[in-house]
């Protein structure tokens, strides 16, 4: 499936806006040299977040099986805690890497915990996060400590065009695709993902 074999590995396979911010995770991780590390990713469902996180923990040598991505609604103080612990241990890996998805959900409590990790995060380490919020939306002080990714949807041409490097579709279709999906990448992979199976299944119903 295309949105689970599309994954950038390099700012020039990124789309649209979200290309820029992986030049600038380039150099914030080259010139990082263990120092502590606090991202987070912002925009609109579909824009690259995800991607770009995935990006970055590529960049700082962690191992993804190692910092698979938390969802912030199952944030509690107790995992707070085990994460801040997490920290305490040396990675043979690059950054020992916390990656949290949706994390505008994490409840408050969970959130007034994470502060303090935020500010005693050891060296060699990062806290990774996503959120569909504006910044003005997330509470201040827990915003303020974190690097601050905004991320534009891509425009319909570059969705085409993504979609005619990945798929023979027609044309026609690609186009159709892209104005429906407006700029989320993720539904325009799915989008096409459908289509190419129904077109597959045609000549299989049509034989029947």
């Amino acid at each position: 499936m295309l949105v689970d074999t599309y994954k950038p590995n390099s700012p020039e396979q990124f789309i649209g806006p979200a290309r820029s911010v992986a030049l600038d995770l380039q150099r914030l991780a080259a010139r990082s040299n263990g120092a502590p590390i606090r991202a987070m990713f912002l925009g609109k469902p579909g824009a690259g977040k995800t991607s770009l996180a995935r990006y970055l923990v590529a960049l700082l040598g962690a191992m993804p099986s190692l910092c698979p991505p938390l969802n912030g609604t199952e944030m509690k103080v107790e995992e707070v805690h085990e994460i801040a612990n997490s920290f305490r241990l040396t990675s043979l890996f690059g950054y020992r890497v916390v990656w949290i998805e949706e994390v505008d959900k994490v409840p408050t409590v969970a959130q007034v915990r994470f502060l303090t990790l935020l500010d005693e995060l050891p060296k060699s380490s990062a806290i990774i996060a996503t959120s569909n919020c504006k910044p003005e939306e997330l509470e201040e002080r827990f915003q303020t400590r974190f690097a601050v990714f905004e991320v534009e949807r891509p425009s319909d041409s570059e969705i085409i065009e993504l979609l005619r490097q990945l798929t023979d579709l027609p044309p026609e279709t690609i186009a159709g695709i892209a104005t429906f999906a407006a700029g989320n990448v993720r539904q325009a992979l799915n989008d096409a993902d459908r289509t190419m199976l129904c077109d597959a299944a045609q000549p299989m119903l049509a034989a029947v």
